[in-house]
């Protein structure tokens, strides 16, 4: 069982940002998902998956994927306090899910 992050690239967050966002997605993905669900994820490691995509347009299909499987997911939003516009979905989160039934789509992507 993995959570996945899907951090947008071309909104060029510092390294801070980015773990800020990141962050914010797993406390929404905490808060989507079942009790036994996240007792399941904890006794089976926790793992995260951080992953780059290039824009915003990479989100599309995942979240289709997401909503077409009934996963639970996220966007994140900036408040734009710091660096970049208000508004701009920096992350998108996905999870509690088996890692097998997201291998097709994130292969072509990239660690962070």
């Amino acid at each position: 069982k993995v959570l996945y992050f899907f951090v947008r690239m071309d909104l060029r967050m510092g390294k801070g940002k980015i773990a800020a966002q990141v962050g914010h997605a797993t406390q929404d993905l905490i808060l989507k998902n079942s009790p036994s669900t996240l007792s399941s994820y904890i006794s089976d490691n926790s793992a995260k998956i951080v992953l780059k995509v290039p824009t915003f347009d990479t989100f599309i299909p995942l979240l289709k994927f997401c909503q077409e499987k009934g996963y639970p997911y996220t966007v994140i939003k900036d408040a734009g306090r710091t660096q970049i516009p208000a508004g701009s979905a920096t992350v998108l989160g996905i999870g509690v899910v088996e890692k097998e039934e997201m291998t097709k789509m994130v292969e072509t992507l990239k660690l962070l």
